[in-house]
Order: C-alpha cells, then sequence, then structure tokens
C-alpha cells in the first residue's frame, strides 16, 4: 500500500518535466559534441558532408600556413566542445560536484574560448572576429547584473547564454536553407542542408528547448514564501530519486 504514493510521484507533473529537462539536457549537449567531431574531421581533411570548393580551400590553407591552420581549426573545436557544457550546466544532477560549480567552470571555460577566439582573430588578421570577443565578454558584464531575483549570476549567465545561443544557431541554420533552395539546382544543394542547415537548426532548437524547461522548471519551483528556486528543485529531486529507490526495494 506505501508504494501507491510513490507511483503517483513519479507520474506527477513535477516529476515528469524534470525528466524532460535532463534528456533534451543530454541531445543538445550530445548533438554539439558531435558538431565538434565533425570540425575535427573536417580539420584533418575529411571531405563528407563537404562542398569540393571548401575541400581545395581548406588544402590551400594547410599549405600556406600549417601552424595558422592548426591552431584556427583547434580553436573552432574548443568553442564548439565550450558549447556543449552549456544544456549540460543546466540540468546537471551530479552528486560529488554541485550544478553551481558546473555553472562556474562552464563560465571560466567558455571566456577562456572567447580568449582564444580573439586570438585567431588576431593571427588571421580578421578584426570582425577580435571585436565579436571582447563584444561578448564586455556585454556579459551589465547582463549578469540584471538576472532575476530567485537566480545567482552564474545560473543566469548560463541560461541567457543558452537562450543567445539557441536563437543564434536556429537563424543560421535557416539561412543555410534559404541560400539552398535559392539555389536549389546548384551541386552543393544537399550539403547545405545537411552540413549547414539541419546542424544548426536542430542544435539551435534543442538549446531553446533546454533553456525553457529549466527557466519553467525553476519558475514553477518559486515557492509563496520567495525560497530559492534552486533549494526547491534539489528538494524535489532528492524525494523523486527516494521514490524510485523505494519502489526498486519492493
Amino acid at each position: 500500500m506505501k508504494t501507491k504514493p510513490d507511483n503517483i510521484s513519479l507520474l506527477s507533473p513535477s516529476f515528469l518535466p524534470s525528466r524532460w529537462i535532463v534528456w533534451t539536457g543530454y541531445a543538445a549537449c550530445a548533438w554539439a559534441l558531435l558538431f565538434a567531431m565533425e570540425h575535427a574531421y573536417w580539420a584533418f581533411g575529411g571531405t563528407w558532408l563537404l562542398a569540393s570548393g571548401s575541400t581545395q580551400e581548406l588544402q590551400r590553407q594547410f599549405a600556406e600556413n600549417p601552424a595558422s591552420y592548426i591552431i584556427s581549426w583547434a580553436v573552432d573545436v574548443m568553442v564548439f566542445a565550450v558549447l556543449a557544457l552549456f544544456p549540460l550546466a543546466l540540468i546537471w544532477r551530479g552528486k560529488r560536484i554541485s550544478q553551481s560549480r558546473i555553472q562556474i567552470f562552464t563560465l571560466i571555460y567558455a571566456y577562456a574560448s572567447l580568449f582564444f577566439f580573439a586570438l585567431t582573430g588576431m593571427i588571421r588578421h580578421d578584426n570582425m572576429l577580435v571585436l565579436f570577443s571582447l563584444a561578448v565578454s564586455v556585454l556579459s558584464i551589465p547582463i549578469a547584473f540584471i538576472r532575476p531575483r530567485n537566480q545567482n549570476i552564474p545560473s543566469w549567465l548560463v541560461t541567457f547564454a543558452t537562450w543567445t545561443f539557441g536563437i543564434g544557431m536556429t537563424l543560421y541554420g535557416l539561412s543555410y536553407f534559404i541560400v539552398a533552395f535559392l539555389n536549389i539546382h546548384a551541386g552543393h544543394f544537399w550539403t547545405y542542408i545537411a552540413a549547414g542547415g539541419l546542424n544548426w537548426t536542430i542544435e539551435g532548437i534543442l538549446f531553446m528547448m533546454v533553456a525553457w524547461l529549466a527557466n519553467c522548471g525553476g519558475r514553477d519551483a518559486q515557492t509563496r514564501d520567495g525560497e530559492p528556486a534552486s533549494i526547491v528543485v534539489q528538494r524535489r529531486e532528492e524525494r523523486d530519486n527516494l521514490g524510485e529507490s523505494k519502489i526498486n526495494g519492493w
């Protein structure tokens, strides 16, 4: 008879959204890592999903300046790898390492990536890349201080960045679809659809989904007396885990 309340808790609205958040976060993280591995594959001379003109251009860049080529691609892979940490930091449930520490680590890694991104811009003599890196770093300071009252700075910056990346990647992916369908008879049509459109759009949608679900979960967890949502979410997870252990014990 005691298992009935536990079964109900497993199917309650407070439990199911947390599962959606976790699996959506894992999917977004995995897709970003896949994109990072794709770039590593292309950096080492892979040609799948690349237009023939792009392959020849990469070979020319490597022949002209191997050091610049290696550094640039290493930074590109590093940037896509750090993207994978943002959705993971929103759904982290580790016992030994707290979610706040993961979020702080994610932000440190992100700022380090921006530094190397700017360094790559200087190597390439690309002023726009340098200005972009500096602008993102500077703008994050005022953004950190306009956070909701129930969120700390690391949590808010990770959430804001995940939303921003999601919207940006979705729009960028849709632009690939537009270009592809405007040149539907071109030889690189399917390359634009697969490598550009699908990759960026799916990743962007996953990022927006995990940011929205995490935001809804945090807002629903806010109590009437103003108790921080993170504490309520932690208690809810402990209660759900206890319910699972009781059912497994039966």
